[in-house]
């Protein structure tokens, strides 16, 4: 008969009549099996042609044994123990005719993950994998939050890549149409400029949106901050040391430059002149 690798098994002859086996007293005129699992002796029945007889063990007796094989071989599904390279299908089938099978593969049915001093409790399917499904809303953007602060993410595109990233979270709040609530964002960025705050509207990305700015706007803060960082040309705003390429392109694509530089060129045209009366002034009165 052939054995799985590991096992210690021994033929043992007829016992005696008195003799206390866990296994029945039907076993008393039996030939059994002694196998060693975990350092523990199992007793299984024969039949007459030396086959594992697994209708005299109870259903305990069974389970009990399983166990210890499947420890003993680290069989965690019951397809290894069905179809994998320590399979044992006889014991398999027992286990399935008497539906039992779930006994011998008790599973956790949550898993439990602490972040932020806090312990949740993750529900599982019968493939052990995260069921979100099965997680309410409120629930899982609870977690999210709470993932999110112990990793140190503060943007979905990090939650989706790099090492920190849960792509099985990610999905059920992208699909659930969560991630607003997860990663609470400002409507507006707020920048001084001048003396005065603007706000610009920022996107689901967090990014500036200048589409929802009107024409009026964008010239009243391209102008601010070409002021406050001393720019004076349009190339200095597309390429300079303090240019925004961004504001650039805005005021180009709508036509703005003239709108926005018009003021500058003017003032510094006037500043020229007084400049240059000045000077006139004082080179008249050096020849009096």
């Amino acid at each position: 008969m052939k054995l799985a690798r590991g096992l210690r098994v021994e033929t043992q002859g007829k016992l005696r009549s008195d003799t206390k086996e866990p296994l029945g007293e039907g076993l008393a005129k039996l030939n059994v099996q002694i196998v060693v699992l975990d350092k523990r002796e199992f007793k299984i029945p024969l039949d007459s042609r030396g086959r594992r007889n697994w209708k005299l063990m109870t259903e305990d007796q069974i389970v009990d044994y399983a166990r210890a094989y499947c420890k003993e071989k680290r069989i965690t599904r019951s397809s290894g123990l069905e179809h994998g390279p320590n399979k044992d299908n006889s014991l398999y089938i027992q286990l399935n005719a008497r539906k039992i099978v779930g006994r011998v593969f008790e599973r956790n049915t949550f898993e439990e993950v602490t972040l932020q001093g806090r312990t949740f409790k993750i529900p599982l399917n019968t493939q052990l994998r995260r069921d979100w499904q099965s997680m309410p809303n409120d629930e899982i953007v609870d977690y999210a939050k709470a993932y999110c602060k112990e990793k140190g993410i503060a943007k979905p595109s990090e939650l989706t890549a790099g090492s920190k990233k849960d792509t099985g979270l990610c999905h059920q709040l992208q699909q659930r149409k969560l991630m607003n609530r997860v990663f609470e964002r400002n409507d507006f960025e707020k920048i001084t400029l001048q003396g005065r705050t603007f706000k610009i509207p920022l996107n689901a990305e967090g990014k500036r949106n200048w589409k929802a700015m009107s024409d009026a706007e964008i010239v009243d803060y391209a102008k601010a901050y070409c002021a406050e960082n001393g720019i004076t040309k349009p190339q200095e705003l597309r390429e300079g040391p303090d240019s925004d390429y961004r504001v650039y392109i805005q005021i180009r694509r709508r036509k703005l430059t003239a709108r926005v530089f018009t003021d500058i060129q003017v003032a510094q045209e006037a500043s020229a002149l007084t400049d240059l009366a000045s000077a006139l002034q004082s080179f008249g009165g050096s020849e009096k």
